[in-house]
């Protein structure tokens, strides 16, 4: 059993072995819907969650990304990825298998 630790708001006393996962609402953390390219802000938004994150042990996972259109929810995902975020979270468990 552990705590989720919130992805954006981690502190000094969120730990791998309290919470080895930090996640956190995509539309909230991030706000890209991945209709158009990804921009520099949408990036470093990203990328200084998962810095944090990963700086204090812990893995990271956005839910609540988009689902549609698949064109939009495929580049998201693709982001996250390259990024370096640990899990993708999905509601489509076959789309996300496939990914």
């Amino acid at each position: 059993m552990f705590f989720d630790g919130p992805l954006g708001h981690l502190n000094s006393t969120f730990t791998p072995s309290l919470s080895p996962i930090a996640s956190g609402d995509y539309e909230v953390l991030v706000g890209w819907d991945g209709k158009n390219p990804a921009n520099d802000t949408v990036r470093q938004t990203i990328t200084t969650q998962i810095q944090q994150a990963h700086a204090a042990g812990i893995m990271t996972r956005y839910w609540d990304t988009p689902l549609y259109p698949i064109y939009a929810r495929n580049a998201v995902f693709q982001t996250l990825l390259e990024l370096e975020s640990d899990l993708l979270n999905g509601d489509d468990l076959e789309a996300c298998a496939n990914f």
